[in-house]
């Protein structure tokens, strides 16, 4: 990045308290009076330029709605494909599309926010930490490696092989944390950060509140590629994806970029799905579940996601939208149904989407006709683990051509 591509105008007003409404400069991580989530505040009061600036990299495009942050560490992430559905949008009836987040350069949409967030670190910092057991940790191991900063890494149990491998590949240093549940990990994690006066990395809004402003930008990326969405369906971890991408639709709608901001649908497997449970009781904040998640969808494990949860009750309901919960079963059909008919390979969580799209149908919060995006949020090679089992045995052969034509010929009518 040239010096002169960092001279941005931003727009970036400062970090406002959701709490006490007090407004902050970006230094700040958490309101000192009440601890109150802080989110970036922007002026929108004049049109902005549209589309956005060519020639930066990545998110970065959208750098006048972005904070003015003093470096920016980018491996080009965002800009990702949207692809029409071949065969399940008409299944359905509905006009559907599908952004692939898996194409992203750690493969999840991950690196919208981790970019941000390493963008912000204090240029002095040599070593961060974070909890993860899954996409994060990987997309912050090599963000770190970008900026030149050391990660360590605690996973909860160890995590998947794939996701591990490419977390150590990068360079980080990880521990697999043998823990009851994934909120122990957390707050080892917290007291370590502090022990140590590492950057705490974790990729949620609270203490990392420019996280949103990266995710934010899937948002904008959807305005410019397609007009006029009915609805957004998200898989929901924390939230905090839902949340940046419901930040940016709402900035893009008050500076009078788009007319309406879709509704915005969030997706979680019914064995870790605090938030659904949250909604569905009404209720402004999301209780810890009682017992451990327990799901293939293993990057949407978490039992208790605080206060960004409660961000995600709010995003849900200002768009109109609404949250549901999917089986695993369906999980795995979606995820087989993506491979095969519209051949992107995809983890369990990031098919939660397609698979709730029965379930949205059902109910009325998906209408025939309407044109809706599915959020393909991560990579198939990021948990094979999960869905190996369910995949046909492979055929072995000797090498001769008679034996095959026999195998082949008693399988011929599964094609």
């Amino acid at each position: 990045m040239t010096h002169d591509e960092q001279k941005v105008v931003s727009r970036f007003i400062g970090l406002r308290c959701q709490r006490c409404k007090r407004l902050f400069p970006m230094t700040r991580r958490e309101c000192p009076d009440d601890d109150g989530l802080l989110l970036a505040e922007y002026d929108l009061s004049t049109p902005p330029t549209w589309p956005p600036r060519q020639g930066a990299a990545g998110i970065w495009r959208f750098a006048d709605f972005l904070p003015p942050l003093p470096r920016r560490i980018s491996r080009r992430e965002g800009e990702t494909p949207l692809y029409a559905s071949r065969t399940v949008g008409d299944k359905w009836g509905i006009n559907l599309w599908l952004k692939d987040e898996g194409a992203n350069p750690s493969g999840s949409f991950k690196d919208r926010g981790v970019a941000m967030m390493t963008s912000a670190l204090d240029p002095s910092a040599k070593t961060v930490i974070m909890m993860s057991s899954g996409n994060a940790a990987s997309s912050v191991a090599l963000y770190s490696a970008l900026a030149g900063v050391h990660a360590v890494i605690l996973m909860y149990q160890g995590g998947t092989r794939s996701k591990a491998f490419m977390t150590q590949a990068y360079g980080a240093t990880v521990f697999a944390v043998q823990a009851e549940r994934e909120t122990d990990v957390l707050t080892l994690t917290e007291s370590l950060a502090k022990e140590k006066g590492w950057p705490l990395m974790n990729t949620v809004a609270v203490r990392n509140p420019f996280i949103l402003d990266g995710y934010k930008t899937l948002a904008y990326e959807l305005s410019e590629e397609l007009p006029d969405i009915d609805a957004v369906v998200v898989p929901v971890g924390s939230g905090t994806l839902i949340s940046g991408i419901w930040k940016g639709f709402d900035e893009l709608h008050r500076a009078g970029m788009i007319v309406r901001i879709p509704r915005i649908i969030g997706v979680q497997p019914s064995g870790s799905c605090p938030i659904v449970k949250a909604f569905n009781a009404g209720l402004e904040n999301v209780p810890r579940l009682s017992e451990p998640p327990n799901t293939i969808a293993t990057a949407l494990t978490l039992d208790d996601p605080g206060e960004t949860g409660t961000l995600t009750l709010t995003a849900i309901r200002a768009s109109g939208g609404t949250l549901i919960a999917v089986e695993d079963e369906a999980i795995l059909s979606a995820c087989r149904s993506l491979a095969v008919n519209e051949t992107i390979l995809v983890e369990p969580a990031a098919a939660v989407g397609v698979a709730a799209l029965a379930e949205a149908l059902k109910h009325g919060v998906i209408q025939k006709g309407e044109r809706v995006v599915c959020v393909l949020t991560g990579h198939g090679l990021k948990d094979i683990e999960s869905v190996e089992g369910s995949m046909p045995s492979m055929v072995n052969i000797a090498a001769d051509k008679s034996e095959f034509m026999d195998v082949y010929a008693s399988m011929e009518s599964k094609y």
